[in-house]
């Protein structure tokens, strides 16, 4: 599992205390695997929350954090590996220059001063909410496992907003021989949000 922005870990911890539970029904010697998460963010100290929010839930064993900006040098070796990649993008319409450049966060490293100068890196989006967005849609065909006979291949969850064109997404998405649709659909306060599910066509 792959989680691009984890934010607070309370995502990908949730989804690994629920695959957990899971695997307590099932057979002790049942060749299920264990879930390994791969938690990403570019903003430090949602790296160390993300870590502390496994930690205290008992699945930090399953976890590894890594601040990154979208994944940078991982990618390669993690070509064709990711069965479950989770994004919550940061979304927000926003001018371009509200956008943090990733090269800020690693020149400060852990020397952002406070949480209110990372925060921008979790919402801002830039023209229309995308410009995060588009950086990251060539990695889910370089990342999602293939399928294999009667197995679907890896699938991909994202969180959008209407302002996002989230059927303009999915089209890119077509594009590079995926096959995208909307599986949820809420508002929250002002935002309309959804969720897109992507997989192998």
């Amino acid at each position: 599992m792959l989680e691009l922005g984890s934010g607070s870990g309370g995502v990908c911890t949730s989804i690994l205390l629920f695959l957990q539970q899971q695997k307590r029904f099932v057979d002790c010697h049942s060749s299920l695997p264990s879930t390994l998460c791969l938690a990403c963010d570019v903003n430090p100290h949602a790296c160390r929350v993300t870590a502390s929010t496994g930690l205290e839930n008992g699945v930090s064993a399953r976890m590894d954090v890594v601040q990154c900006d979208l994944l940078s040098s991982m990618v390669d070796r993690l070509t064709g590996s990711v069965d479950l990649f989770l994004f919550n993008p940061p979304y927000v319409p926003t001018p371009p220059e509200e956008v943090p450049t990733p090269s800020s966060f690693f020149a400060m490293g852990a020397e952002v001063d406070t949480l209110s100068d990372a925060l921008p890196a979790a919402w801002a989006g830039g023209e229309n909410g995308r410009q995060v967005i588009d950086r990251a849609l060539p990695l889910l065909p370089k990342l999602l496992r293939k399928p294999m006979e009667h197995d679907v291949g890896g699938i991909a969850y994202w969180l959008l907003l209407k302002e996002n064109d989230p059927k303009g997404v999915i089209k890119v998405a077509e594009g590079m021989g995926l096959r995208g649709c909307i599986v949820a659909q809420r508002t929250a306060t002002n935002e309309k949000l959804c969720v897109v599910r992507f997989q192998w066509k």
